[in-house]
């Protein structure tokens, strides 16, 4: 399987607790299942990737999906202390800081340490800040997740 190398495994949480002032400013929920065959698992549980197609998938719609977050939002980039994505691929990351004209110190990386935790990246990555007091009372934040079926997420929220 020549995608192996790439995958790796984790499991996460995250327990929200009520609070008297609204935390979570918006979300973007989307999904492009009709360029869903760029990721695909067939019947003999291989898994296919259309590896550049993924990349340019990967990039391009995350940055639209945050920008349209931030807009619906009426928040500025600026505002925003980090961008926690999924950690799928570093060099699609880093593009994805690029492309907003961010510096990539805003944005949350530990691939190199745990590797591709699919859904659990998020959850991990967020324990991991927690841990290192990187995030405060206060610190505007996006959680960044897409993949198959070709989904991006974001939601912006105050820690």
């Amino acid at each position: 399987l020549s995608t192996s190398i790439l995958l790796s495994d984790g499991a996460g949480a995250v327990i929200i607790q009520e609070t008297q002032n609204t935390k979570i400013y918006s979300s973007n929920i989307k999904s492009q299942g009709q360029n869903g065959e760029i990721l695909t698992n067939n019947m003999n549980e291989k898994l296919h990737m259309d590896g550049k197609e993924v990349y340019k998938y990967a990039v391009t719609e995350t940055v639209k999906n945050i920008n349209e977050l931030l807009d619906k939002s009426q928040i500025d980039i600026d505002k925003i202390k980090y961008i926690i994505p999924h950690q799928s691929n570093l060099k699609i990351i880093e593009s994805i800081g690029k492309k907003l004209k961010i510096d990539n110190r805003k944005i949350f990386t530990n691939i190199k340490n745990v590797g591709n935790t699919f859904c659990a990246s998020i959850p991990i990555a967020l324990d991991e800040m927690f841990e290192k007091n990187q995030l405060k009372k206060g610190d505007k934040i996006i959680l960044l997740g897409y993949g198959g079926g070709l989904n991006t997420g974001s939601i912006l929220m105050e820690v």
